[in-house]
C-alpha cells in the first residue's frame, strides 16, 4: 500500500529525526555543490517542486552549512534561496523554510521581525507575542540586547514601547520584565 504523505508531515518527520548537524561541524566543501543541485533540481529545475528532497537538504545542515549554500545558489543561479521558497513553497512547509533559512542568515532581524509581526495588525497576537519574547530570553540578554537594538533600528519604535502600547495587565507586565532582562 503506498501512502501519500503532505508536505508539512514530511518536513515535521524530517525536523524530528533530528540529523542537523552541530553549528561547529564542518562539510566537506565538495558536498556543498551537490547541496546547491540538489536544491535547484528539487525546485526550479523542474516542473513542481520536490518537497521532501528540498526540505531534507534545508533541515539537515546547520546553519553555516545553510549560509554556504545560501550563497552559492545565488551565485550560480541567480536566485536567493529565501526567493526560491518564497515562490516555490506554500503554507506551513513555507514559514518552516523560512524561518530556519531566515535563521541561518541572521537569527537577530529574523526574531526582530517575528516579533514586529505578533505586534502588527488588528490587536496584538498575545500567545504568539509571549512566546517569541520567552525564547529571545532564554537566549540570554545578550542575545535580547541584539534583537531590541535590532528592533529599534528596523521598525523605529523601542520594543518596550511597542509592547506597552499593545498589551495591557499581567501580561503587559510580564512581558515589559522579559525584555528588560528581570
Amino acid at each position: 500500500m503506498i501512502l501519500a504523505v503532505s508536505p508539512f508531515l514530511s518536513v515535521n518527520i524530517l525536523t524530528c529525526q533530528g540529523h542537523r548537524p552541530p553549528e561547529n561541524y564542518h562539510e566537506d566543501p565538495r558536498h556543498l555543490a551537490s547541496d546547491v543541485q540538489t536544491l535547484f533540481d528539487a525546485a526550479q529545475g523542474r516542473v513542481g517542486t520536490d518537497d521532501i528532497e528540498f526540505c531534507g537538504v534545508i533541515l539537515n545542515r546547520s546553519d553555516e552549512e545553510i549560509r554556504q549554500i545560501s550563497h552559492e545558489y545565488k551565485q550560480r543561479h541567480h536566485h536567493t534561496l529565501l526567493s526560491i521558497i518564497e515562490r516555490e513553497f506554500s503554507g506551513h512547509v513555507r514559514r518552516c523554510l523560512l524561518y530556519v533559512v531566515e535563521g541561518a542568515l541572521n537569527r537577530v532581524e529574523r526574531d526582530a521581525q517575528q516579533i514586529n509581526a505578533a505586534l502588527t495588525g488588528d490587536g496584538a497576537k498575545e500567545e504568539r507575542l509571549a512566546y517569541r519574547l520567552i525564547r529571545v530570553h532564554w537566549m540570554g540578554q545578550p542575545y535580547m540586547q541584539s534583537v531590541k537594538q535590532a528592533f529599534s533600528e528596523t521598525f523605529n519604535h523601542s520594543l518596550h514601547a511597542k509592547v506597552q502600547a499593545h498589551v495591557f495587565g499581567e501580561l503587559e507586565k510580564l512581558l515589559l520584565a522579559l525584555v528588560e532582562g528581570r
